[in-house]
């Protein structure tokens, strides 16, 4: 999340150009209901609006879901969470929409005013997302200074790679996380992370 408010007015113009795309007038009504500036203060348009047109989209939560019940079995069939974890999910998107520290997070721009870590950096993330920017995120990896720097394009993914591609995260977990390396991350056209 380096700059959610950037992310949330790019998710916005994205779906409703793709709304308008296909003549979807029911959801171009619902997102034109709300400022594209300011409708990610409103906990109303992110937990119904939002929500609705990026699962329809395929940006959400994953790419090839069209339903929140195939979201949650995969949640709840998701081995590496414990029980608590699971029963803790819902609670936990819940307090992210409703949180004090919301305006803070939304407003705080790390694209801009870069980071400089000391300890590795590996990002992985699906190209459909746009709960949190691809784009973004790719910036903030690549101007953020850090002994070790990894961003990890998962093709066929939204914003839970770790279910809809994880052979290839275990992958990335295996040989470049767990060894210090980052031989498995994005190369090419000048936009190494080293």
């Amino acid at each position: 999340m380096a700059w959610q408010l950037r992310s949330e007015q790019l998710a916005y113009d994205y779906m409703l150009e793709k709304f308008q795309s296909v003549n979807d007038n029911a959801m171009i009504k619902k997102l034109k209901k709300y400022d594209r500036d300011t409708c990610a203060y409103e906990i109303k348009y992110l937990s119904s609006v939002r929500s609705e047109g990026m699962q329809k989209l395929g940006i959400g939560i994953m790419h090839k879901s069209r339903s929140m019940a195939q979201e949650v079995k995969k949640v709840l069939r998701f081995r590496e969470y414990t029980w608590a974890e699971k029963l803790k999910f819902a609670a936990g998107s819940s307090f992210s929409v409703k949180s004090s520290l919301q305006d803070f997070v939304l407003n705080t721009d790390m694209v801009n005013f870069p980071i400089k870590l000391e300890i590795p950096i590996y990002v992985f993330h699906g190209i459909f997302d746009y709960q949190i920017s691809y784009v973004i995120a790719k910036q903030f990896v690549q101007n953020t200074d850090a002994p070790l720097k990894g961003f990890y394009t998962f093709e066929n993914s939204a914003h839970s790679p770790c279910f809809e591609e994880a052979d290839k995260m275990c992958r990335i977990i295996r040989e470049d996380v767990f060894l210090g390396k980052n031989d498995l991350a994005d190369k090419g056209k000048g936009e190494e992370c080293q």
